[in-house]
Formats: structure tokens, sequence, C-alpha cells
């Protein structure tokens, strides 16, 4: 059960995105970034993201001190965008709850209205030979999304709440040293400085040991404003979900040997870097987060796109081109923009 965190209130940039119109949705207390498309024509134009009014009616009662029953933190339905119910986000407000990060009706009522639904629109295969997906499996399907940038003291707290390994009913993935490779550039531990926390709520609860598919979840990101030295895409791969991008985090699921975090630089905009990353990535449910220190991410507005796939073992390439996923957003639609203070 959640109940509130008995810390200072914190002020957080939760979903600050940049819209498909190239509008900023920045909060007034962060740092504006102002981003480009870095798309590919045909990969089917999105919505974009909605947003819900920024009010919340919540109780702030402790009941450490109260002597009440413990009332969960929840964002009522009525201020999230259409089709995300309050329940989606249990995991993300238990996480947030857990180092103070949700720790006031104002906070709560901040995160609630910074929830973003996913984009509407038909995902391409990455290879332009491949076309739709075979079938839709829900847990790789967004149905919506956030963001938080949290401070040094939080950041902390918050690798104490999710340490590596499985605990209770989620799994925390953190990197295996990659001994006697360059990093490219800063690496710090979780709780040595800000991270940013960039969450994936997904249609279905993903399965911990499925059989047949395997899964990957991408957090991808520009860092340095520089598109010269970003993943470029290569045909047949036209659509590729990572291109635009230097820097990739992600957890990986192989029915034989379990889920697996990696995370690489890119460099020269072709050449994968392994490096040993301080983040770490959650999967709780029907929710996917992952919290990655901002000197990793090398400014204070980094960009990211969030990517999910699945498929039988031959990426979807092989006829009968079993294959689902879903980014966000769209790789033809300016990435998701988050600053810190």
């Amino acid at each position: 059960m959640r109940r509130w965190a008995s810390v200072a209130a914190v002020s957080l940039c939760i979903g600050c995105t940049t819209d498909p119109k190239g509008e900023e949705d920045v909060d007034d207390d962060f740092i504006p970034m102002t981003t480009t498309a870095t798309g590919t024509e045909g990969t089917g134009a999105g919505n974009g993201p909605g947003s819900g009014p920024s009010a919340a009616d919540t109780t702030t009662d402790d009941p450490a001190t109260t002597g009440e029953p413990e009332t969960p933190i929840e964002c009522q339905d009525e201020v999230l965008p259409p089709g995300i119910p309050g329940s989606c986000l249990d995991a993300v407000l238990d996480f947030m709850a857990s180092f103070g990060g949700v720790s006031s009706e104002e906070d709560l009522a901040a995160l609630c209205s910074r929830v973003r639904a996913a984009s509407d629109f038909v995902l391409l295969h990455s290879s332009e030979e491949v076309m739709t997906p075979s079938g839709d499996i829900d847990w790789t399907l967004f149905k919506g999304y956030l963001f938080a940038v949290i401070d040094e003291m939080e950041a902390a707290e918050a690798a104490d709440a999710r340490p590596c390994g499985e605990h209770d009913d989620l799994l925390t993935l953190c990197l295996e040293p990659f001994a006697g490779l360059v990093s490219g550039g800063p690496v710090a531990a979780l709780g040595d400085g800000p991270a940013l926390v960039v969450t994936g709520i997904m249609q279905g609860p993903i399965p911990m040991d499925d059989p047949d598919q395997h899964a990957q979840f991408g957090f991808v990101f520009e860092t340095d404003g520089d598109a010269s030295n970003d993943w470029q895409a290569q045909p047949p791969f036209t659509f590729d979900f990572f291109q635009g991008t230097d820097l990739w985090i992600q957890a990986l699921y192989d029915p034989a040997t379990g889920w697996s975090m990696e995370a690489a630089r890119i460099e020269g905009g072709s050449s994968i870097v392994p490096y040993e990353s301080g983040a770490r990535i959650v999967i709780d449910g029907a929710t996917v987060y992952a919290i990655v220190p901002m000197e990793e991410l090398g400014g204070d507005c980094p960009r990211a796109r969030l990517t999910a796939f699945a498929h039988g073992g031959d990426f979807g390439l092989q006829p009968p081109h079993t294959w689902s996923g879903d980014n966000e957003l769209p790789i033809d639609q300016p990435m998701l923009v988050s600053c810190r203070a």
C-alpha cells in the first residue's frame, strides 16, 4: 500500500516534452530547449501527446501520525489523458513515494497533470522490407509516459529503494561491467548527482519469463545536440527506432537466458561502444522505467525516445514476419525533452 513520504516536497520536471508541432511544453522553472525532428518520411504521423488538468483531489494525511488507515496515493482519473486510468500509475507512484518525490498534494497534482498519452500512429518495422506488425502484443504498446528529474539526494534514495535484482514482484536491472572497454564519456554511479527518470506505461503487464518472445525496451537519447555523431539509419533499416540518437540504455530478454541490461554510446554515427553506465531499469507490472544519472546524458536538457519491441527470435525479418513494437515519440517527430533546474 502506498503512503505519503514524510520528507519535504521536491520540485519535479515531470513529462517535459516538445510536442509534434515543435512547441515546447517545459515547466517555467526548468530550462527550455528547442529540438528538431530527426525522423524519416513514411513512418506514420501521430496525433501527439495529450495532457490533463493540473489538479488532483487527494489526501495528504500521514497514517503514521494520524493513526488512520493508509490512504493510497492515486491520480484521479479525470485529470489524466483519456484511456489512462489512475491504476496505470501505481508502480511509478510507489517508486516516487519511496524517496519523497511525491510528498505533497502539489507534487501529486504536478505528476498527474504531466502524464502524456501515447501517440496514435501506425508503426513500421525498422526494415523497409517488413511491413506492419503481424500482431499487437499489449506489453509492447505504450499507453502513456512521463519524465521526472530528481536531485542527488533523491537519486541516492531511489538507488536504495530499487536495488539490483528481483524483489517481490519487480525486477531491477543493473549493468555488468564491460571490463577493458573505453567508456567514451562520463560515467556516474546512481546517487552521485541528479538523475532522469523516464517511464513507459504499457498496455499490459510485462511478462518476466515469456517462453517464446524475445523483448527489447530501449531508452535512447540525443545528448549533445550534434547530429553528425548520431546513429544513422542504413538501408534496408530505413525506419530504425534508434536513429538520431547517441546513447542507448536497453533492457533485453531472451527466453533462454532471461533478462539483461546493455548500455552503449555511438561514435561517428555507426560505431556502437559499450560503456559502464550507472543507470538502472525497473520492470514493475505494466510499467518500465529507466533511472539515468544526468551526468551520463551530457547536458541539462537531454532528448529521449522510448522504444519497445518483441519477436520470436529473428527480429521479425523472416516469414511470417512475427513481431510487435512501439516507439514514443515516432521517429518522424521531435524527441521528448526533460530539463533540470
